[in-house]
């Protein structure tokens, strides 16, 4: 059960982002810009259905569904509902903190939940997938990542000139 609504939730957020997606100005030459960002939300919002229907296939005959939240006792499904919170934690601080000082945060904290517990394997890790999707992002696919503001900004701009 508790995985139908990981899924249910999640297909909700992606059918959100979609809706956002549309929004995106289109500045000359950057018409991918808003297309490349819905294509991925509908084919992952797609994905989402199916897998939905197939879980919902696989119940015992006579499931009832009912709301309660005893599914969170399990320290797993804790960790998974924590990180889906986490998530959307990381993309309402993403504009304010800047993308470098969040993602490397947001890194942190993924990986203590899912059990590391030494600190310079975690930041070292942290660092090195933010540094990698800087790199996608800013030189693969030419997009501009937020900055933050106020002092948060000339530290973004500081760690984007040693990238």
């Amino acid at each position: 059960m508790a995985e139908i609504v990981f899924n249910g939730l999640l297909l909700i957020a992606c059918i959100v982002m979609a809706i956002v997606s549309t929004t995106i100005p289109i500045d000359g030459k950057d018409v991918l810009a808003r297309y490349w960002p819905m294509g991925i939300m509908i084919v992952l919002i797609v994905l989402l259905v199916i897998k939905l229907v197939n879980l919902i296939r696989k119940l015992p005959k006579g499931t009832k569904f009912k709301f309660d939240l005893s599914f969170l006792k399990e320290k797993g499904n804790l960790r998974l509902f924590a990180s889906f919170v986490l998530l959307f934690v990381y993309a309402a601080l993403l504009p304010y903190g800047g993308y470098i000082l969040t993602t490397i945060l947001f890194c942190l904290c993924v990986m203590w939940l899912l059990g590391a517990r030494k600190p310079g394997k975690m930041i070292l890790g942290s660092v090195c997938i933010t540094v990698a999707l800087f790199i996608v992002f800013c030189w693969g696919l030419r997009v501009s990542l937020p900055r933050g503001y106020g002092p948060l900004e000339q530290i973004s701009k500081w760690l984007e000139y040693l990238v």
